[in-house]
């Protein structure tokens, strides 16, 4: 080996530590977040009084009248949980797909996901809540709990 290849494989590994060092502070920074994360009770306040116990947020489950729903980390998790912040009221398309799905998506999307979150409720025995899911209003869906009876404390219906 001469002189010259020597000093391109110094350089070369001067360069692969400099970026071994950038990655270990992204992966401290990272584990700093997740842990802070971890800290916080429920991950988020409630928006609403209506939902507090409503959602399992480390489980992916929504609960309603003693019964529980995994939805596991889905689409139509962030969907319920999307519309959970605004219960009783519309949530607009454009919202929806910006603040569930992060961007553009086809006007399908929204109906399939509301489908499978109502399919899914109805299968764990939360009817009522699925027909809350509510898609009346042309270009929008609401959580609509206003609409079933004692609605106010979802952790004490039906037990």
């Amino acid at each position: 080996m001469n002189l010259e290849d020597v000093s391109v494989l110094e350089s070369l590994l001067r360069r692969m530590r400099t970026q071994m060092n950038c990655l270990l502070r992204d992966s401290e920074l990272a584990l700093e977040l997740l842990a802070a994360t971890a800290r916080r009770p429920s991950g988020r306040a409630s928006a609403h009084p209506d939902t507090d116990g409503l959602i399992d947020e480390t489980r992916f489950v929504v609960r309603w009248a003693g019964l529980e729903c995994h939805l596991g980390q889905t689409v139509p998790f962030r969907l319920f949980q999307r519309l959970a912040d605004s219960v009783n009221s519309y949530v607009s398309h454009e919202r929806l797909l910006d603040d569930v799905w992060g961007g553009p998506r086809t006007a399908s999307a929204i109906r399939t996901a509301v489908g499978e979150l109502r399919r899914r409720l109805t299968e764990s025995g939360l009817d009522a809540l699925a027909r809350a899911v509510d898609g009346e209003n042309p270009g929008h869906y609401g959580l609509r709990l206003d609409r079933i009876n004692g609605a106010s404390d979802p952790t004490e219906n039906g037990r």
